[in-house]
């Protein structure tokens, strides 16, 4: 295979187990994106200011991150589901990131959406940024998320 890395964002913890499963099997760099300053632990304040965020449409500052890209081919890329799309600091990734010729894997961890929802925004980034977008998984059980990753073994 050639080399992975996984990557995402976890606000509550539940896409970071997702992502640390997805690295258990395949291998590779797990690389957590944070947001400067990082967003709150309480829930209502959380929603305000990812909402003015997302209303505005205001990228996030996002910290540098701690592992290098340059020699990985596939990012999986994980993240929350905010109002049916990746929230914000997603975007700034994308804008901030060199992903030419990188094929981006999306996976999500929401209750209430499923990928395709996401699939939209996550396909024109994707191009802007000059990646390719496999299909994606919405990896709300273990069961589900070893299934699909079973294909990039």
């Amino acid at each position: 295979m050639q080399r992975a890395a996984v990557v995402y964002f976890s606000q509550t913890g539940v896409t970071a187990n997702a992502a640390t499963e997805i690295q258990r099997v395949l291998g590779g760099p797990l690389v957590e994106l944070h947001r400067q300053p990082a967003y709150p632990e309480n829930y209502s304040e959380l929603v305000q200011i990812a909402d003015k965020e997302r209303a505005a449409h205001l990228l996030p500052t996002l910290m540098p991150l701690t592992t290098t890209l340059s020699d990985v081919t596939t990012i999986f890329l994980g993240f929350p589901t905010w109002w049916s799309q990746p929230p914000l600091i997603i975007n700034q990734f994308f804008a901030t990131t060199d992903l030419r010729g990188k094929t981006i894997v999306p996976f999500t961890t929401s209750v209430s959406s499923l990928i395709d929802e996401s699939m939209g925004t996550l396909r024109s980034l994707a191009k802007k940024a000059g990646a390719t977008l496999a299909p994606g998984l919405t990896a709300n059980s273990r069961e589900d998320t070893q299934n699909f990753i079973r294909q990039y073994q």
